[in-house]
């Protein structure tokens, strides 16, 4: 009965790779520039979602984007409590 686990350790160091046991990690940037590719990708896209939806508040109201507009009623109380 001993043979049979000296069977298997002989069988296992013979298919695996030496450097599988080297503690290091072999290869793997392929994930990383992927990933970075990807976050990139999701700045650009809310960034251009951004512009698109500030041009559309310019095209809708030209009076409420424009700095220094009042809304219509005068200038809002600094405190809520105020009448």
């Amino acid at each position: 009965m001993n043979a049979l686990p000296n069977l298997y350790a002989f069988l296992l160091a013979s298919t695996l790779p030496e450097r599988a046991f080297s503690g290091r990690i072999e290869g793997g940037w392929g994930y990383i520039w992927f990933c970075y590719a990807l976050a990139w990708a999701c700045v650009l896209g809310y960034a251009l979602y951004l512009l698109f939806l500030r041009r559309q508040l310019k095209a809708s109201s030209p009076e409420a984007s424009s700095p220094g507009a009042l809304p219509p009623g005068g200038r809002p109380s600094s405190s809520p409590l105020a009448s």
